[in-house]
């Protein structure tokens, strides 16, 4: 999404992946992304860093601004999809803030695409991080 709106064609990604500490699926994604992550050697151009987003893994819930891009990127009336039992954005942060656990984890965002991924499935990771 900022790549097309500023027009940095060689801009990266960025992908966060909101995880919950000793939790395999947290695991799971987190190891997946890396491995998606790795360009190959061939493939590879001179100065490409070596990687095909950036990749943060939090334990961390989202800040307030980012859960509600976050809902954005979801719709707001699929709140409950992200945070247990929320209503609308402000009732998400509301939950988030008081207990952290009430966050669908490992949720997965691309930033730039404002694509946003729950869970551990493969098959709706891989299809999030295709442009």
């Amino acid at each position: 999404m900022w790549k097309k709106l500023f027009g940095e064609a060689g801009a990266k990604n960025a992908v966060t992946l909101f995880s919950k500490p000793n939790h395999q699926a947290s695991a799971s994604v987190a190891q997946f992304l890396r491995s998606a992550n790795v360009v190959k050697e061939a493939g590879a151009k001179k100065d490409d860093s070596g990687s095909k987003f950036e990749l943060t893994v939090s334990e961390e819930p989202p800040t307030s601004d980012q859960l509600r891009s976050i809902l954005e990127f979801v719709g707001e009336s699929n709140a409950s999809k992200v945070v247990e039992g929320a209503d609308n954005v402000e009732d998400a942060q509301r939950k988030v803030r008081l207990n952290a656990d009430t966050l669908k984890r490992p949720l997965t965002v691309d930033w730039n695409a404002g694509k946003v991924t729950i869970g551990d499935s493969q098959s709706e990771l891989k299809s999030m991080l295709k442009e």
